[in-house]
């Protein structure tokens, strides 16, 4: 395998504090539709901008810095916006800074409080539409009577910089920005316009109401859930593409995008989760059935075999929540390279049954003095898959492959926990990997050593 892919081509130390991706003290809130991907950055230590919206190339994965809305010499401090109070203008105090996940019409909107001076500012991000590359930014203002003369709102991005306000008799304004990725010739920038108001379309609130829902006892798992149905769907275009990392790897892998579909099927995205599934099927799986990861395929003796287990689990999954069997039957030829690669010869350890290579779970190989050997988490999701790819071929009156795949599966999976020599369970916890000398040379790092 190449090093030269380990090592990161972007260092976010350099430049402007806002291209590092750890900043101290900052949430990112992402916001998209397919055709727009975006991220409000809330910085409340003061390091970078205290609320700045970084657009991204809706085609071409990137790092922090290569966002539209990120400038090499001072970050996203054109996406700020001010409130100018007679000659004043007043932008966020860090300190002030609260932020979460609200929702306009059922829309999920970017909430973020913040103050300057006497002056009190709520924004709210969403997007407004289904179809078009617009980002809606509405926001509210409270003045005291003091600071009523000569009101405008200030942000960089739009023509003019200024919007006058004329606060209410009890001191409130409003007024809404909207940006949008416009081409340029051969390039895509992003344009800002000042709006009266922007409504969501019904199209964007059905999409939002269609989803699935889950309410429990625990404040906990409700935030987690909501948060990723708001931020799920905004990560993928709407081809199929996402990112293994934003920000970071800017590559793609069939197992995260796997695990991605999965979760649409279940969300209640069936139009989205198809198209990754098809768009993985068709172009991440070669013709004899090994896969993508990194955006490469690799030699056998570094492949992830767990992937192949992860995509045909998606597939079930889709066709459950779904029944849409149309999709696995008209790349049959492909579901079954898929389950028949890590059956190969090569891979099979002879005495045990167990699959074998030199790629571990965490991606690690020989140049990281990685040795040929049995990985737990390919077994299982190979195990996994098989089975998944069974029931498929039931559904869809394949019996051969069925009977085939059905037994592959019990075999692999009565070698992983059974096995005398090589099982990957072992005195109650479990064994990550193994050599092909039988000895443990991870456990499952989650595992207490106590």
């Amino acid at each position: 395998m190449e090093i030269e892919e380990h090592f990161y081509t972007d260092d976010p130390a350099i430049g402007h504090a806002d291209v590092r991706t750890r900043l101290p003290g900052t949430d990112y809130f992402f916001l998209g539709n397919g055709h727009i991907q975006a991220a409000v950055q809330v910085c409340r230590s003061g390091v970078g901008t205290p609320i700045g919206l970084l657009v991204m190339h809706p085609e071409r994965f990137g790092p922090k810095r290569a966002a539209l809305t990120c400038d090499l010499q001072s970050g996203l401090e054109k996406t700020v916006v001010g409130v100018r109070v007679g000659d004043s203008v007043m932008t966020p105090d860090p300190a002030t800074i609260q932020a979460g996940w609200d929702d306009i019409a059922g829309i999920p909107a970017v909430r973020v409080t913040w103050q300057a001076g006497p002056v009190m500012v709520i924004e709210r991000f969403f997007c407004p539409g289904c179809n078009k590359a617009r980002i809606a930014r509405r926001i509210e203002i409270r003045v005291p009577d003091v600071a009523k003369d000569r009101l405008a709102l200030s942000a960089g991005l739009v023509e003019p910089r200024n919007r006058p306000l004329e606060p209410s008799a009890d001191g409130m304004a409003s007024g809404t920005l909207v940006y949008e990725v416009r081409r340029r010739g051969d390039t895509l920038c992003v344009a800002g316009d000042w709006e009266t108001e922007t409504e969501a379309s019904a199209e964007v609130a059905g999409y939002w109401r269609s989803l699935a829902g889950v309410r429990t006892f625990d404040r906990l798992l409700d935030h987690l859930f909501s948060t990723a149905r708001s931020q799920l769907p905004t990560a993928v275009d709407h081809a199929g593409r996402m990112d293994g990392s934003i920000w970071q790897y800017n590559l793609e892998w069939v197992r995260d995008q796997a695990h991605v579909a999965e979760a649409l099927s279940r969300l209640g995205d069936r139009s989205l989760a198809r198209a990754m599934l098809a768009r993985l099927l068709d172009e991440f799986v070669s013709p004899e059935g090994d896969t993508v990861d990194s955006g490469r395929r690799r030699p056998a003796n570094d492949v992830e075999l767990d992937q192949n287990g992860e995509l045909l689990t998606a597939l079930r999954t889709y066709v459950d929540w779904t029944g849409d069997l149309e999709l696995a039957a008209s790349r049959w030829s492909k579901v079954q390279a898929l389950a028949a690669f890590p059956l190969q010869e090569r891979f099979s350890h002879g005495d045990s049954g167990l699959l074998h290579n030199r790629r571990e779970y965490w991606e690690r190989h020989g140049a990281h003095g990685i040795e040929d050997g049995f990985e737990l988490m390919h077994q299982f999701f190979v195990a996994l898959g098989l089975k998944s790819a069974a029931y498929l071929a039931d559904a869809l009156g394949h019996s051969e492959d069925r009977d085939s795949w059905t037994t592959a599966a019990a075999e692999l999976r009565h070698a992983m926990l059974e096995d005398r020599r090589y099982r990957l369970i072992e005195d109650g916890h479990l064994i990550k990997r193994r050599g092909l000398d039988h000895k443990a040379n991870y456990r499952a790092p989650w595992v207490d050593e106590a």
